[in-house]
């Protein structure tokens, strides 16, 4: 054989070789992107505990941090809570959620077990819900506790990097702010 068709026939082996690693890295980049896309654009709905001060209640809130509606299929949490009609696991089944719609239910303070014990609440949802665009279903589970509803998420709280005064006008803000956002 002469050297020239030996060369063609090696560099052919190599074009040959480096199409198939090409085809398959755009494979796996376009999997890796459709990924990411249905991440992106997908619902994502969550149940959690807010505590308003000013009224000294607690709200279950329900809110879909997604981009896309979803149907609650079923919304379980153990130990039940009794909200102002129906009991927290009857109250948005099959129901839509659009995209940063929040639903606020007031906790009674009386339950099947007794008092509702906003100091010492903890318990688990799990929440399953289908896409309305895609139709996949989702199911999430996790833990909720008042605990953190009473340290985090009040409007009153403090920084101890600021002094009382600086305290006391973010907190006077974040009222104000409650007060507007709750008025819409």
């Amino acid at each position: 054989m002469d050297v020239g068709i030996i060369v063609n026939i090696v560099l052919s082996i190599l074009s040959f070789a480096l199409a198939a690693i090409s085809v398959i890295t755009v494979i796996i980049t376009l999997r890796q992107n459709n990924k990411m896309l249905e991440a992106n654009s997908r619902p994502y709905i969550v149940a959690y505990l807010v505590y308003e001060e000013f009224h000294n209640c607690v709200y279950l809130c329900v809110k879909n941090f997604g981009t896309t509606s979803a149907i609650i299929n079923s919304l379980q949490i153990t130990p039940e809570i009794n909200l102002c009609e129906k009991s927290s696991n009857e109250v948005l089944n099959d129901t839509m959620i659009a995209p940063n719609q929040q639903v606020h239910f007031l906790i009674l303070d009386e339950t099947k077990q007794g008092q509702f014990q906003r100091e010492t609440y903890a318990g688990t949802v799990s929440i399953t819900y289908t896409d309305c665009c895609t139709s996949k279903q989702h199911q999430e589970t996790y833990k909720i506790t008042t605990e953190y509803t009473n340290e985090i998420m009040s409007l009153r709280s403090s920084n101890s990097s600021m002094n009382n005064l600086d305290n006391s006008i973010r907190n006077i803000e974040n009222i104000l702010e409650y007060m507007k956002n709750s008025n819409m």
